[in-house]
């Protein structure tokens, strides 16, 4: 791995939320990571690389695999992307019902002559106001962040904030008044964007148990968890199904047996 790709990397494990995963209790399907699916996460998390992507040539695409699965990650070619996109939005769909919080995922026509739609908008009852949220991950190594991810912690994750927040500055409501827009941005490698984290705190706010009492901590820490693991298994299960598939197109018989073996030592 070159070393632009290695601090990028590890300023991005430097921030919070990066490794909340691998605090989690594997209590549900939606709390715990297959054996190969902790393998690539691992990986990825260590900058080792996957142990058999060397044997592969290149994505569907026609782009050539990197060993340490960036490529296959954000490649939109077999819907990757979108899949983890609506994995995330759908756990954040589930904190805000823990919660009771009203709230439409892709509401259509919020804006004012423009099909743009949030992927959550979501109503507080107890101020009244009203919030458009954006999910989005961002990678550090993206060719126009790396440079400035390496240089700074949490970069990849601020600028994509900055680009949602500027694709609704023009957006107006049925009622004339501007949107109050909240980019929920990731960084693949766990890292939560400052705006995702001051909803994160928001909400903790709001936490009570079965008695009444607040409980801010445990909700905060179970939310966080729940999300940064399903961000990694999101990440491990579109890198493991790509390699597959490439697998079994890219080689020829007489490496076929290889492959297998190394799959196997890989995934079992």
């Amino acid at each position: 791995m070159n070393s632009e790709r290695h601090v990028a990397r590890i300023r991005s494990l430097h921030g919070k939320g990066a490794g909340a995963w691998l605090e989690v209790i594997p209590t549900s399907d939606k709390n715990a990571l297959k054996p190969n699916e902790f393998r690539v996460a691992s990986c990825m998390r260590l900058g080792a690389g996957l142990p058999f992507s060397r044997l592969l040539k290149t994505c569907d695409c026609g782009t050539e695999v990197d060993r340490e699965g960036y490529h296959l990650l954000t490649c939109k070619y077999g819907g990757g992307p979108v899949w983890t996109h609506n994995s995330i939005v759908s756990a954040w769909s589930d904190c805000l019902s823990d919660l009771l919080i009203p709230h439409q995922i892709e509401p259509r026509q919020r804006f004012v002559d423009n099909e743009n739609r949030p992927d959550i908008t979501l109503y507080d009852t107890d101020t009244g106001i009203t919030k458009e949220c954006d999910v989005s991950i961002a990678h550090p190594w993206s060719k126009d962040i790396i440079k400035g991810a390496a240089r700074e912690g949490g970069h990849a994750a601020a600028k994509r904030e900055a680009a949602k927040s500027k694709k609704y500055s023009e957006e107006s409501l049925a009622d004339g008044s501007k949107p109050i827009v909240v980019p929920l941005v990731f960084e693949h490698f766990g890292r939560w964007g400052l705006k995702a984290d001051e909803l994160m705190n928001e909400l903790g706010k709001k936490a009570r148990g079965f008695d009444g009492r607040r409980i801010a901590v445990e909700f905060k820490t179970f939310w966080r968890k729940r999300l940064s693991i399903t961000l990694q298994k999101c990440n491990s299960r579109v890198i493991l199904r790509k390699l597959s598939r490439l697998s079994v197109r890219s080689l020829g018989d007489d490496s076929v047996l290889g492959v297998d073996r190394d799959i196997q030592c890989f995934t079992h």
